[in-house]
């Protein structure tokens, strides 16, 4: 049974993208363009580097609903 993933899985992004999305529109909306590009970069080349991130189980399942619902009010929000 494997552990762990592999590089970022690209799930991951589902949380990476909105929460860059939010703080570039809060802190930096001139440049949100250029940001969102650069998240992508990072994403991207983090999708295909060879490191161990392990999987989620139990508790951080709900964690990251958590923050998945509060990034998602958030956007709506804004």
């Amino acid at each position: 049974k494997v552990s762990h993933y592999q590089g970022l899985p690209v799930t991951f992004s589902a949380l990476v993208f909105p929460a860059v999305f939010i703080l570039a529109e809060i802190f930096f909306t001139d440049q949100l363009g250029l940001i969102l590009a650069i998240a992508a970069f990072f994403v991207a080349l983090l999708n295909i580097l060879n490191f161990k991130i392990p999987k989620p189980r139990g508790l951080a399942y709900g964690v990251f609903s958590g923050i998945a619902i509060a990034l998602t009010i958030l956007l709506a929000i804004l």
